[in-house]
Formats: structure tokens, C-alpha cells, sequence
């Protein structure tokens, strides 16, 4: 892999982690520090690659019940 892929890649990475960051910001869940280390353990529980990706992953189930 030549140093421009390499460069490229990274640059579709930070754009889908930017694309995560904006969705964040439009829904905004406060957890507290339990909370956190709840969703830290879950996570490693069920194999996510992130808390993050946990997170996001309830937060889509919660709104395909809320329809």
C-alpha cells in the first residue's frame, strides 16, 4: 500500500467519524459514570467494536419500538 492510499484511507475514516460525531450531537444522551461503565462492560460483552457503536445500536432499537 503506497503512502496516498494510505493517506486516503484514513481521510474515509475521519469523515465517517465525523459523520458519527454530527449524529451525536443531534442526540444528545447524558450518562452518568455507572452508566458508562455499564455500556463499556456491555459492549465487550456482545463483541461491539466500540461503547459507541453499543450505544447507537440501543439508541436505533428504542426508536423502531417508539414506531
Amino acid at each position: 500500500m503506497t503512502l496516498a492510499d494510505e493517506l486516503n484511507s484514513l481521510g474515509k475514516r475521519m469523515d465517517a467519524m465525523s459523520d458519527r460525531l454530527i449524529r451525536l450531537r443531534e442526540c444528545c444522551v447524558v450518562l452518568n459514570d455507572e452508566l458508562w461503565y455499564w455500556a463499556q462492560y456491555r459492549a465487550k460483552q456482545l463483541g461491539k467494536e466500540s461503547v459507541s457503536q453499543y450505544l447507537f445500536d440501543l439508541i436505533r432499537e428504542d426508536k423502531k419500538k417508539a414506531k
